[in-house]
Parts: C-alpha cells; structure tokens; sequence
C-alpha cells in the first residue's frame, strides 16, 4: 500500500510511452487537466490514468494538485522539456516516412560534385517526366552523407560509400590523364612518363587518397600534383585554360563545338576505370518513389554509356 505523499512504481510496469509523455506535456501547456483534456481530445479520466501510469513507471511524481488546479513538480518540468523535442523529432520521423512511401512528397539527390551539365539536365528532365508529383533537392557532394539525409545519390568511387547504404554500379567511367590541344602544341606531348616532370599536373580524387597515376600494366605512379579536387567539371576547364595537364573521369561526351576537345596523354600507359555507384539508405529500398527514381536513372545511364 503506497503511503500518503509516497509513489512506488507498479510491479511489471517499466515502460514510458509516448501517449503519456503527450499528456504531460499537454497538462504543462494547458495548466489543467481539463485543458489538456480537450486539447488531446480525450476524457479526463483517461487523461489521468495516463498521467498515473507516467508517474508509476517513473516512481516519480510529476504533478501536484492544489485548489488553484495542477502544477508541474521539479521532475515534470524536467521531463516536459525533453519530451518536447522527443515527440517533436517523432513527428518528423513519422512526416519523413509517409514523404518517402508516397509518390509525391521530396526526392533529396545527391550527386557527384562536377557531374557534367549534359548529364544532370537530363537526369532533371527525366525524373521530371517520370515522377510529375515530386519535388526535388539535388546537391552535389563528394559523399551522399549520413542515410537519413539521402534519398538516392550517384557516388563516383572504387569502393560503394559506408554506413547504411545498398548500391549497384551502373558502369565504370573511364579516368584518363588529359589536354587541351592548344596547351600540348605550345609545352609539347609527352612521350614517356619521365616527360611529365615538365607539365603541372592537377588531380581528381574522390577522396584523401595520395596523389598517383594508375599505370595499365597495372600499379601508380606517384606524382607531384599541383592540386586535388572532386570538382570534375573545374578540372576539365582548367585544362582548357592551360593550367597543365589533369588526371580526371573522362566523361566520353560531345562538348560541343564552342569548347575544346581534351586528348589523352600517354593513352598506352596510362588510364583506369572507376564506378559510377547508385546509391540508396537500405531502409528506402521499396519505395515506390525511389524505385521509380532508380529506373529512370539507369536507363538515363545507358544512354551516355552504352557499354
């Protein structure tokens, strides 16, 4: 038998759940239980038993009654400040998953920073035309983030990125040491590897990795870059300025007759591959949205690489 002014927790009764904590809170917004009542749009005496339930589990009081009404103890006003931002972030969390299991709603992208203009309007017109319903967030980033903040991302690398994610290569782009012409006919094309010590070198990296050009008879040739950069679409135009030569995904596409055509150097030596990964949170593999989202990818991948 509890004693006046004494709360004992309940045999067996252990768990705090959220309709409980929503009663608090609301009884600490409303100042009454008759406010917090109508405010959840429940009876009083189950606003109540919530409340005793709460104070049970806890072995802790968090209201006192008075004439004047209902206050908080110590222990409630505590207990309400937390369980505000826990049922707020639980909102969120149930608002980000009908996002994703609808067809409507945001699709986040992510996707590989430089990705060549040509490639990005027509994945933005394809899912477009594929998904009328959806708004789109697309960012460019060297990696898709944690999975929460990612729907789907393309990630160029040797390896998928950790933490959470399935992915499939759609093909392997080709990474080529590369020149303007009109830089090669003023410095000379290099003929061996020793003659690189004459040009500056700039590098792409998808990561932190030492600066080395991969050899086709396999191993790298450590290099004295004159700078790395995840920044495709800089490199190639930095070639194009007469910065030197740049170690960068070859995107194999028609620039266009207003721009330079950048040639491979030492195509017989030099040259790797790496693959362009499709990237999604394990969790949002079935939706529907994201299905769709990951079809209209990859036939838009095939279209700028057959093979």
């Amino acid at each position: 038998m509890a004693l006046p002014g004494w709360y004992l927790a309940a045999p067996g009764v252990r768990r705090v759940t959220l309709e409980q904590l929503e009663a608090l809170v609301a009884v600490g917004r409303g100042g009454s239980l008759i406010e917090a009542a109508r405010a959840l749009g429940v009876p009083r005496s189950t606003l109540q038993r919530r409340i005793a339930d709460l104070e049970a589990s806890l072995g802790l009081p968090v209201i006192h009654r008075d004439p004047r009404g209902v206050a908080l103890t110590d222990a409630g006003r505590r207990l309400v400040e937390r369980s505000r931002m826990l049922l707020d972030e639980v909102e969120l969390l149930a608002a980000s998953v009908r996002d994703a299991y609808e067809i409507g709603g945001t699709l986040r992208l992510v996707y590989p920073i430089g990705l060549h203009p040509r490639i990005l309007v027509a994945a933005a017109r394809a899912l477009s035309d594929s998904l009328p319903q959806v708004r789109f967030r697309a960012t460019p980033g060297r990696h898709p983030g944690a999975p929460g903040e990612v729907d789907v991302a393309l990630y160029l690398g040797p390896q998928p990125p950790p933490g959470g994610f399935v992915a499939r290569a759609l093909f392997r782009a080709p990474v080529r040491l590369l020149g303007a012409p009109s830089y090669l006919a003023a410095k000379g094309t290099p003929a061996s590897l020793a003659d690189l010590e004459a040009h500056a070198s700039w590098m792409w990296a998808p990561d932190d990795t030492a600066p080395a050009l991969e050899l086709l008879a396999g191993g790298a040739l450590p290099i004295r870059a004159r700078g790395i950069s995840p920044d495709l679409h800089l490199l190639h135009h930095m070639a194009r300025e007469g910065m030197g030569l740049v170690w960068v995904v070859d995107g194999g596409l028609d620039e266009g007759a207003e721009l330079e055509r950048l040639l491979p150097v030492l195509p017989d030596l030099l040259g790797t591959s790496v693959p362009l990964w499709l990237v999604l949170p394990e969790a949002m593999r079935d939706s529907p949205k994201i299905r769709e989202a990951i079809e209209t990818i990859q036939r838009l991948a095939s279209t700028f690489w057959p093979g």
